[in-house]
């Protein structure tokens, strides 16, 4: 018995033995070093959110005494080129103005051919400037917030009472249509706010029942009617209780010259107008094979041997290809 309490206890103090020399084994101060994280910039309060709001990845930073503190670790790696012209940029930065801070970014990473915030034709009604949001991003925010934006939710994409929760509305469509042209204007570093906010707003004056509402309309109005030009009324003359949104003109011209038909005045307007096709084209072709009207090896050969054979190969090549022959030229 004796003997098997010493062999137990010889055994535990093997096992400590061993473990401690496969730790002094693993220990590399060499290695180590490799992984200490390395103080790169120390930012303000205000250069840590322009930083962590022009990046679109994870960057860790550290709270210390004399600000926040940038560590470089392996897992989160910066693009070193996109850091020092944030660098440049930051170190112009008074805190004290905002809003300039914001109009000089645009103007110094933005494409030539893109609409700067400071350069738009302005406001029906003229109205002191926020001090932090450029003005094509507050009407993006007006856009969002208003009644005729959640009303869309209720209205038709193309299936009527579709048994389901997976069909589009036209909420849902403007939503893809927004997440489209929005991809394709950061691609081509034109203006992101501006493209927002036309492709969330030019659905607003759609009638119910898809373009069967809007030719049932078009019918009995004596003016006729036409959804573009009604989206165009609301935020001119329909929302807030008559006085409108008072939106910048570079908006309402997207708005209203979104259709095939249309010719809007900046890129960001010609690029919604092609991410409503790319959009519709698309995912009423997926409602269809989802409701059983059509399936996928029906689709004319003619067109998915180019564009793919699913919505998913589809949208990545009609976006790819709007990038790949508008980069560098005043043109979408």
């Amino acid at each position: 018995m004796k003997r098997g309490k010493k062999l137990i206890v010889l055994l535990g103090v093997l096992v400590v033995l061993l473990g401690a020399a496969y730790a002094a084994a693993q220990f590399n101060p060499e290695k180590e070093e490799e992984t200490v994280y390395t103080t790169i910039f120390t930012l303000d309060p205000e250069q840590v959110t322009a930083l962590t709001w022009h990046y679109s990845e994870e960057v860790p930073l550290v709270k210390e005494e004399d600000g926040w503190v940038y560590e470089e670790d392996p897992q989160f790696p910066l693009d070193t080129t996109y850091v020092d012209a944030m660098l440049t940029a930051l170190s112009q930065i008074d805190s004290s103005k905002t809003i300039e801070n914001v109009e000089n970014w645009e103007k110094e990473f933005l494409s030539p051919y893109a609409s700067l915030s400071c350069n738009s034709r302005g406001r029906d009604v003229d109205e002191p400037p926020c001090d932090i949001r450029p003005v094509y991003q507050r009407d993006r925010d007006r856009i969002l917030h208003c009644k005729s934006f959640r009303r869309l939710k209720h209205k038709t994409q193309v299936f009527l009472t579709p048994k389901g929760d997976h069909y589009r509305t036209r909420l849902t469509h403007t939503l893809e249509v927004s997440q489209n042209a929005r991809t394709i204007a950061r691609a081509l570093r034109l203006n992101e706010d501006l493209t927002e906010a036309i492709a969330l707003g030019h659905d607003l004056g759609h009638t119910p029942f898809g373009h069967a509402g809007e030719r049932a309309l078009n019918e009995v109005c004596s003016e006729g009617f036409a959804h573009n030009r009604q989206s165009v009324r609301i935020v001119e003359r329909l929302e807030k209780e008559g006085r409108g949104l008072n939106l910048t003109w570079e908006v309402r011209d997207g708005i209203l010259n979104h259709q095939t038909a249309g010719h809007p005045f900046t890129l960001e307007g010609k690029i919604v107008r092609y991410s409503d096709k790319i959009a519709y084209i698309n995912h009423d072709a997926d409602d269809a094979i989802r409701g059983g009207i059509i399936r996928e090896d029906e689709l004319p050969r003619t067109y998915t041997d180019i564009l793919g054979h699913s919505t998913r190969e589809r949208l990545n090549t009609l976006i790819h290809d709007i990038v790949g022959q508008s980069s560098g030229v005043p043109d979408i």
